[in-house]
């Protein structure tokens, strides 16, 4: 009698003499697939074709803000050397 082991959560052995048939062999071994499948997939990192667009999309976000910053940084002393220019008693 052949006894074989499918690769599910359980570690179990097949039914017994009623289930092995071909539907059955099948059914069981395509589940085991499919798990598998499961387990690689959860193990490495996402396939995302849109990742590229999504990093892209954060670094110029990153560059708009760090030129606004820049825009402030620069009015904040064109500001200061009028006032000081106002304020001086030349």
């Amino acid at each position: 009698m052949l006894s074989l082991v499918s690769s599910g959560d359980s570690g179990r052995l097949w039914r017994g003499a009623a289930s092995i048939c071909e539907f059955h062999i099948l059914k069981d071994l395509n589940q085991a697939i499919l798990r598998a499948r499961l387990r690689c997939a959860s193990n490495s990192p996402p396939n995302n074709p849109n990742s590229d667009e999504v990093a892209d999309r954060a670094k110029r976000k990153l560059a708009q803000k760090r030129q606004r910053l820049q825009q402030k940084i620069a009015d904040l002393l064109s500001t200061a050397i009028c006032l000081s220019s106002i304020t001086s008693p030349d």
